[in-house]
């Protein structure tokens, strides 16, 4: 029992509910939802489709179903699967029946269904024939009540040595029947009794008894289940955790951090992928000064967005808070302390220049920085001879005049947020030409293009999704010669070793990966991967690191810099310990975390070194991920990120322990994330704003 787990409490019900629901029955992936008059009806994906159900019961029943029939009539079979074991063929008709063994595992379990591609069956409603009444169960702080018929699981990693430990106090007045344990599950779904109260003489006599049961050491992750059978009054149980369980407390490296310099700039390329930097030195490089920045500096290999667009993501940058709901947006004046602010309170002059609306008065974005660019705009030049996007010259330009206006011995804090290589995708000429040589195409990645292909409004050749992602392609490396102008300019300025140059992104890009264009509306890998490098001459070493970060730490990190205090908020952490040290670095956080918020209902993921989590509840009918082409429909996505690193294959349902963890962790942060959130105002937009997020095809 703790804060950062929440507990998974089951009770069988004889309705299969529809999604969004994350309890009970339910239909879980493979089902296409529509709408016939009032009616919410469900078509199943050819390959299959899955219902989730919750069993306690020890007796056969049967899964239901009502279908709606269309095309050819005739004798057909359908194939069923539940819990891993082939069941008898199954006919199809208007009423289906799947018959349900008696000796099933109890918990959650998927019920696999193939049809045959005709007649296309239209599921109307499911429900589980002989379901068991749900048994009643409260938890507060160290105490569960709890009544038949019921399980709560609480699924853990666990250390070898660990014993469970708790007191389980029987009902004052129990029934006939009445039966009360503890039930270990382990990864190979091998199950065994370690604790059991019965409603006889002996235990009666017992009263209350004490818990203290040694786990087995051959699973990484056991699922411990709390069992209540039998109609009558409730147990209830005391105290129930793990001991001995966690390796002895190690003291955190001493951690020396290096003089605040006398720059510090962040810089957010908009909508850049990780996975189109090329940090290897050559002459075909495309982005050779970010090579170079990585050859002298420190390189993240593992860092991610905490949210797939910008103005979330932002706003955590910002306060070192994931932002969970969708919101009005504007960060209010009772928002957590900013990075600015942090920067002012230390001593730094701070500044900021960007290309995107987002970054603004209107949003509450700018709070803390005393200079705000009004001069960096950036603009739809569509139809302009030889016009390109340069918004990267601009937002240098700026920021290098307001350098220059300070006195010798000021320190500085500037972010520059540039919309490179965010849409449109439009470099000049040279760059175009190199990067979409031989394509034949002729498209054009104009934002009006990309929102018409994302609504299916435009269809769209191989060619010219290969022109596309090579326009993308040619506009980081125009931001890239950017930067190399940046740098000779800073050279001429300051002393290298006075230089902190953080380059980093907000978020990724689609790029046609899983159908999509654009970006904010799933979690998937192509969102949240981004780059991030720090490059400080003679303060630090290079060094390529390999701990997961995310923008919520990099707020920390920049906190512990300049000797201020730890927000306090949030899941990040500061990573100075990764750098430059010869002791290995205390272990890493297990877990991380995201939210697609733009989403009403939003989308929410966890994500291990193997599996990703998603849940993607939304509202109504709209659950799942995208938004335009390539959204998926399913509530609930499950990823192998090691056997499927593409993010393909969908294994929700597949009874993995530490899935099942990450679903515990995943639910109590956003629980604990419900009570961050604040009141935003909403953003009162001038015209020179709206104008610049128009032109970035936002406001839509």
């Amino acid at each position: 029992m703790d804060d950062v787990h929440y507990p998974d409490v089951l009770t069988e019900g004889r309705a299969v509910e529809l999604p969004p629901s994350f309890s009970g029955n339910r239909f879980l992936r493979g089902w296409f939802p529509w709408r016939t008059q009032e009616t919410q009806v469900f078509v199943p994906h050819a390959d299959g489709a899955v219902i989730e159900i919750v069993n306690i019961s020890r007796e056969a029943r049967a899964l239901s179903l009502e279908a709606l029939l269309l095309g050819e009539s005739g004798d057909f079979n359908a194939q069923a699967e539940v819990a891993g074991v082939e069941l008898d063929p199954v006919p199809v008709g208007e009423s289906i029946k799947v018959s349900l063994p008696a000796d099933l595992p109890l918990g959650r379990l998927p019920v696999r269904l193939t049809f045959p591609k005709v007649p296309d069956p239209v599921m109307l409603s499911a429900s589980l024939d002989q379901a068991l009444p749900p048994g009643e169960v409260s938890i507060a702080s160290q105490r569960i009540v709890q009544a038949a018929n019921s399980l709560v699981d609480f699924t853990r990693p666990v250390e070898p040595g660990a014993t469970l430990v708790g007191r389980f106090e029987p009902p004052t007045d129990p029934r006939e029947g009445q039966r009360f344990a503890i039930l270990l599950d382990r990864e190979d779904h091998e199950s065994e009794v370690l604790f059991e109260w019965t409603n006889n003489w002996l235990d009666r006599i017992r009263g209350p008894q004490s818990i203290s049961e040694p786990l087995p050491e051959n699973s990484e992750f056991l699922r411990i289940r709390l069992l209540a059978e039998g109609s009558g009054p409730a147990g209830t149980w005391h105290g129930l955790g793990l001991v001995g369980s966690a390796p002895p407390p190690q003291e955190p490296p001493e951690v020396s951090l290096p003089a605040p310099p006398r720059l510090v700039l962040l810089y957010v390329l908009d909508a850049l992928r990780g996975d189109y930097v090329d940090l290897t030195e050559g002459p075909d490089n495309p982005t050779p000064t970010l090579a170079r920045l990585a050859a002298e500096g420190v390189v993240f290999n593992r860092h991610q967005s905490v949210a797939p667009n910008t103005i979330p993501s932002t706003k955590s940058l910002f306060t070192g808070q994931t932002f969970l709901a969708r919101g009005h947006w504007k960060l209010s004046a009772e928002a957590p302390e900013t990075l600015a602010e942090a920067f002012a309170s230390a001593g730094y002059r701070t500044a900021a220049f960007s290309g995107n609306g987002y970054i603004s008065d209107a949003y509450g974005t700018s709070r803390g920085f005393e200079h705000l660019a009004d001069e960096v705009v950036f603009r739809d030049h569509t139809g302009r001879p030889d016009a390109y996007n340069d918004n990267a010259a601009r937002v240098q330009k700026s920021a290098l005049d307001w350098l220059d206006d300070l006195d010798e011995d000021e320190r500085a804090f500037v972010y520059l947020h540039t919309i490179h290589p965010h849409n449109p995708y439009d470099p000049p000429t040279p760059m175009q030409e190199r990067f979409t040589a031989d394509i034949d195409s002729e498209i054009e990645a104009s934002t009006r293009n990309l929102l018409d292909i994302k609504h299916n409004r435009v269809d769209v050749t191989a060619s010219d999704k290969d022109r596309i992602a090579g326009l993308y392609a040619g506009a980081l490396a125009y931001n890239d010669d950017q930067i190399a102008l940046l740098l000779d300019e800073l050279s001429r300025r300051y002393p290298q070793e006075e230089i902190l140059l953080i380059v980093t992104s907000d978020h990724g890009e689609e790029l046609f990966d899983h159908d999509g264009v654009l970006h904010g509306y799933t979690l998937y890998q192509e969102q949240l991967d981004i780059p991030l490098i720090f490059w400080w001459p003679g303060r630090l070493q290079p060094q390529r690191i390999d701990g997961a970060t995310d923008n919520v730490d990099l707020h920390e990190s920049l906190r512990a810099l300049i000797g201020v205090e730890a927000s306090g908020i949030g899941e990040g952490r500061p990573f100075w310990s990764m750098i430059g040290s010869e002791r290995p670095a205390p272990q890493e956080r297990e877990l991380r975390f995201a939210a697609a918020s733009s989403v009403k209902g939003g989308i929410f993921m966890a994500q291990s070194a193997r599996y990703k989590l998603i849940l993607a509840p939304r509202v109504g009918m709209t659950f799942g991920m995208g938004e335009g082409r390539g959204r998926g429909r399913d509530p609930e996505y499950v990823f192998d990120l090691i056997a499927d690193p593409q993010e393909m294959i969908n294994l929700a349902g597949s009874r993995i322990l530490e899935v099942d963890w990450m679903r515990s962790r995943l639910t109590a942060w956003i629980e604990r994330g419900k009570f961050l959130e604040m009141d935003e105002e909403e953003p009162v937009l001038d015209e020179e704003t709206e104008a610049r997020l128009r032109a970035l095809g936002y406001l839509e």
